[in-house]
């Protein structure tokens, strides 16, 4: 078996891609663009990282989900610069 710490510290290495999704939202949150830049890249770090081992499988269920958050976290940057007070235009009567 393993001792405790080595189970720890196998653990701890397990939660840094959590870790570095989680930074990313909370810049992402507060800077819309520049965390859709973060979760492209973070998308093109781990295909460059498991290049070997990537099938189209992988390729969906890992990077292509932070893909797809870049993007709408790219629309939403967008979208307050083109419109920055926030208007709809809908009626909110």
């Amino acid at each position: 078996g393993y001792g405790f710490w080595e189970v720890v510290l196998a653990l701890l290495i397990h939660l840094i891609p959590s870790a570095l999704a989680l930074i990313a939202l909370l810049v992402a949150w507060r800077w819309p663009v520049v965390g859709a830049i973060i979760y492209s890249l973070l998308a093109v770090v781990y295909m460059f990282v498991m290049n070997r081992s990537l099938d189209w499988i992988a390729i969906l269920h890992i990077p292509g989900p932070l893909v797809l958050t870049g993007a709408l976290f790219l629309r939403e940057g967008l979208s307050k610069k083109r419109n920055p007070a926030g208007d709809t235009g809908g009626n909110n009567a």
